[in-house]
């Protein structure tokens, strides 16, 4: 299977995870601690990560990239993994860290930095894409 198709199958179930997860939020989680507003608010930004990254695997799914380049296809790869992975971890976040300490969200944490991480280097592979470009219109 291609990086990209697994992408948008990711995608497509953490948006699914989300739309789920919102209706966890709303019937369960929300009326058993109503009070306990850090709590809320670790579970409905972890929610919104859900979101983000759903979205972000989804629109991988039709960037196109030049594997022509062995650094290039290396790129792509990391890029495209860490997005996936990204997923996993912010889905897990949502599962585990909503306990109130805001000092324990290495989860989170760590899948906002494969986010970033996967945003630096797509920005790092259209870079040289656009360079590798430029130069070929100039020879």
């Amino acid at each position: 299977m291609k990086l990209n198709k697994l992408n948008l199958i990711i995608g497509i179930i953490l948006l699914l995870g989300f739309f789920i997860s919102g209706q966890y939020l709303k019937l369960y989680f929300k009326p058993n601690h109503l009070d306990q507003h850090l709590m809320r608010l670790q579970i409905r930004s972890n929610h919104l990560y859900l979101l983000l990254i759903a979205c972000l695997n989804i629109i991988s799914f039709k960037t196109q990239t030049d594997l022509k380049i062995k650094f290039q296809k290396t790129i792509n790869i990391t890029w495209r993994t860490c997005l996936i992975i990204a997923g996993l971890f912010f889905a897990l976040a949502f599962l585990k860290e909503h306990t109130g300490e805001i000092k324990n969200r290495i989860l989170t944490l760590t899948g906002a930095i494969l986010t970033l991480t996967s945003i630096g280097f797509f920005l790092l592979n259209e870079t040289i894409s656009h360079l590798k470009k430029k130069h070929i219109t100039q020879v």
